[in-house]
């Protein structure tokens, strides 16, 4: 895969949404949100986010490729529950009784055993960032400004149960009016 012209990359691996279920998240997003409240995100870019790696070398680039496309991992069935408003501006869909823990139990099984858990955490010492996880893993589905971060708004979405089937890297570009993400490599979660 051609490594675009830039010394830095700002990349992130992430569990994507499925597409139906993205689309029916932004469709009530749409009609409960004013509109002048915040910036919905597009469908497509709905993830949950595993680790962000913001000055990443094309060396670093490469390595996590390569071990994203070696993946080994079941796929993750998830319930969603409540809303949160996080930092930065992010507004979230919470995944219903689920924790880091459970995620990351998931983790070493990826393949090698280990293997991906060791390659992240050694290129975040490497770049000397850790990536601050918020104690209840969550989906952002809208960007709020600073202005409306202490409106009182929670809405409360409906259920939806879905499974994240595959694993991604992404590379993250700022354009006018926020950021677009580009899958660099993926691998299918097995059944």
């Amino acid at each position: 895969m051609e490594t675009p012209p830039t010394s830095t990359h700002r990349l992130f691996i992430g569990l994507p949404v499925p597409a139906p279920v993205g689309k029916e998240i932004i469709d009530w997003a749409t009609r409960v949100l004013p509109h002048e409240y915040g910036r919905i995100l597009a469908p497509d870019s709905l993830y949950l986010s595993v680790a962000f790696f913001g000055k990443a070398t094309p060396t670093h680039r490469e390595q996590l490729i390569e071990v994203v496309e070696g993946v080994s991992l079941a796929k993750l069935t998830v319930q969603t529950a409540g809303t949160c408003l996080c930092r930065h501006g992010a507004l979230a869909i919470d995944l219903h009784d689920q924790t880091w823990t459970k995620y990351f139990e998931h983790f070493p099984m990826w393949a090698p055993p280990g293997h991906f858990m060791h390659t992240v955490r050694k290129i975040e010492k490497e770049l000397g960032t850790h990536y601050e996880r918020h104690d209840v893993p969550h989906i952002t589905f809208a960007r709020i400004p600073k202005e409306n971060r202490k409106t009182e708004i929670e809405p409360v979405p409906p259920s939806f149960q879905f499974e994240f089937d595959r694993v991604c890297l992404y590379e993250s570009h700022l354009v006018e009016g926020g950021s677009q993400y580009q899958v660099i490599a993926e691998c299918p979660l097995r059944t």
